[in-house]
């Protein structure tokens, strides 16, 4: 004799009907298992649609970062000068000052010239002398950090590529020496000084 609770007839009419969270057994329908797969598709097409917009937007942002980094790298390979800074990686600031008896006040524009290859300023070159000013310091320091001694005496196609005039200029436009009362001389490299230096 078949009783509707026993386990095999439970489980039939558990087959046969759904049930809603009371566990209410109603009669199955087609129709709510359709619109429940319809709202499942429009759920899933709506997040894919904000997925692939999150996507482009990071698409964007990165082609921006990459475009930025790609312009900081090519500005950081230009100088402002003809001449070329050595490498100079494993520099300490305080050790060239203080070698080349350079004013603290200088320390960002040294900074700016050996790391960066930009002018900011003139470099102070503190080092007093009995007469005139002392530009030993300052051809040491151009003939050491840089190739504009070397640009004086090599020959390209027959011609030497920065003449001792210009170079002259070019470390007067970057220095100032301090005489022996302490003040500032603009324009301390000349070209009897400079011609002794390099030859």
């Amino acid at each position: 004799m078949d009783h509707p609770f026993k386990p095999y007839s439970a489980y039939k009419i558990f087959q046969k009907k759904k049930y809603n969270e009371r566990f209410v057994f109603s009669e199955a329908s087609d129709e709510a298992g359709v619109l429940q797969t319809e709202e499942l598709k429009r759920e899933i097409r709506d997040s894919k649609g904000i997925i692939l917009e999150e996507l482009q937007q990071h698409k964007e942002v990165a082609g921006e970062i990459h475009h930025f980094t790609k312009e900081s790298n090519e500005l950081l390979k230009k100088s402002d000068f003809i001449f070329d800074i050595k490498n100079n990686s494993n520099l300490i600031l305080a050790d060239v000052m203080s070698n080349y008896f350079i004013s603290k006040d200088s320390e960002s524009i040294l900074e700016d010239f050996l790391l960066r290859k930009r002018k900011s300023g003139k470099i102070t070159f503190a080092k007093t002398a009995r007469n005139g000013v002392s530009v030993q310091p300052i051809l040491d320091f151009f003939s050491i950090y840089t190739n504009l001694m070397e640009k004086c005496k090599e020959k390209e196609n027959g011609e030497i590529s920065i003449s001792q005039v210009e170079a002259v200029k070019i470390i007067n436009e970057l220095v100032v020496a301090k005489d022996k009362h302490g003040n500032p001389v603009e324009n301390p490299i000349n070209a009897q000084n400079f011609s002794k230096y390099v030859s």
